[in-house]
């Protein structure tokens, strides 16, 4: 499967949609909203922009299977898990506060969450309005 957005796609995003960012930061000066399910966003992780899919709010609970194979739950909807990335997020049962549970639409082959963790709130640059 090929990924949604491909190296060097154009999104447009709202820089605004949450808050007022810090000039030259990764901050909010003034926040007015937080990122809610379904929303895609912009992020920083290791100096680049990432798009990701919120799939998981603070306060939500995370459910795991390990029946056939490792997955995550979280509400109403299930994600592939491959061995490791259960071990490293196993011992959450919810997604901690000010913070997102962000997962690629193509969650077989992302990079996301599931890997490097939960992704703070003031840290989402925005959200991504179209490509």
């Amino acid at each position: 499967m090929s990924p949604t957005l491909e190296d060097k796609t154009t999104v447009y995003i709202s820089k605004l949609a949450y808050g007022i960012p810090i000039p030259f930061g990764n901050q909010l000066a003034v926040q007015w909203a937080k990122p809610e399910n379904g929303d895609v966003v912009i992020f920083l992780h290791n100096n680049k922009m990432v798009v990701k899919r919120c799939c998981g709010v603070a306060g939500q609970v995370l459910e795991y299977s390990t029946n056939t194979g490792y997955s995550l739950h979280i509400d109403g909807k299930t994600y592939p898990l491959t061995e490791a990335q259960y071990q490293r997020i196993k011992y959450d049962s919810v997604v901690p506060e000010n913070t997102i549970l962000a997962i690629g639409d193509n969650a077989s082959e992302s990079v996301d969450s599931r890997d490097y963790g939960f992704i703070p709130v003031h840290c989402v640059l925005g959200k991504v309005l179209c490509k």
